[in-house]
């Protein structure tokens, strides 16, 4: 049997093509899900280019994509593990919480450098973190083999079959035949993957990580490396001394009031003294990254260094600060 990850790598060119044209659409590519299956498995270097090739062609929401690369905070983090030696003297072992870590690579790279200085644990975590598959048997009404993608709230966002792959978007008018599939398959494909789904466990479900191959396997031989779940509108499930938030509480991806919002459910279980980091990479050209150090210090968030210019928007934790942290954290 061929594995559809290296007949996928033998044809580069039409993969990025197809990447490419279900990117547009913010779907996925057919086969996508089956070679991030098999990468978890069988991740080889060579596969690097492929793997973020897939990413960039998943989103979370439609401004949040599973983007990332190597080497984007190497800088920044080098200047970070100096800053907490300073910082952090006497903590015998160093907890992060590394908030919006997308495939969690640059999460797994902060650990390693740490590792060189340090005793530490590092807990990644991001809320689209895999995916759930539901694979139905062929009957008398679904004479062809079907898929059924669903995200972490269980929510069908694509189904596969006859060659095609579906959306949870209807096509216009002008793609007529594929609007009446679709149509077929929100109503007899999904229903039928939704019930084996609340079935509960079977050989017909699967379960897909969103996380880097490199970062699950170092989660599974390294209880000091976690890989968890977690919604950023909600408290901070993890005692730390750092929280890192890069390139997820800004503005490009959420309002104002839900960047209040998570910085307080971030600061929740900050220890006193403890640091929050805020920033957002300029862009993927010039690769600078603008970031702020904040110290949580008798309920404000006090700046103590800047990368660059800093965090792009300082008042809004400056607003937050004055009026305090004592309200109730709200739910996305």
């Amino acid at each position: 049997m061929i594995l559809w990850k290296r007949a996928v790598l033998h044809r580069g060119e039409f993969a990025q093509y197809a990447i490419e044209q279900e990117r547009l659409h913010q779907g996925w590519w057919p086969h996508s899900y089956r070679i991030l299956r098999e990468l978890e498995h069988d991740y080889t270097p060579q596969d690097e280019p492929q793997l973020e090739r897939i990413y960039k062609s998943l989103a979370a929401s439609p401004k949040i994509f599973k983007i990332t690369r190597r080497g984007r905070f190497t800088d920044f983090d080098s200047r970070l593990v100096a800053a907490a030696r300073t910082a952090f003297p006497a903590i015998s072992e160093l907890v992060i919480h590394d908030v919006g870590a997308s495939s969690a690579i640059t999460s797994l790279e902060l650990y390693r450098r740490f590792q060189e200085d340090r005793p530490i644990r590092l807990v990644a975590s991001d809320y689209f973190d895999q995916l759930t598959l539901v694979e139905l048997p062929q009957n008398q009404w679904l004479r062809a083999q079907w898929t059924v993608a669903f995200d972490p709230q269980q929510r069908p966002i694509q189904t596969t079959g006859l060659g095609a792959a579906f959306g949870t978007r209807l096509y216009t008018w002008r793609y007529a035949l594929s609007r009446l599939v679709q149509h077929w398959v929100n109503w007899r494909v999904i229903p039928a993957a939704q019930r084996l789904l609340e079935r509960g466990p079977s050989e017909a479900i699967q379960r897909v990580s969103l996380f880097h191959p490199e970062a699950v396997a170092q989660s599974k031989r390294d209880p000091q490396f976690q890989l968890i779940r977690h919604d950023m509108f909600q408290p901070n499930p993890v005692p730390c001394h750092i929280v890192r938030a890069l390139n997820v509480i800004t503005p490009d991806h959420i309002t104002p009031e839900q960047i209040q919002v998570a910085i307080r459910a971030s600061t929740h279980n900050l220890i006193e003294g403890g640091w929050l980091i805020l920033g957002r990479s300029i862009d993927e050209e010039d690769g600078r990254l603008r970031a702020t150090v904040y110290q949580w210090t008798d309920g404000q968030l006090v700046p103590q260094w800047h990368q660059h210019e800093g965090y792009e928007w300082p008042e809004l934790v400056a607003e937050l600060t004055l009026r305090g942290q004592g309200s109730e954290i709200d739910s996305r």
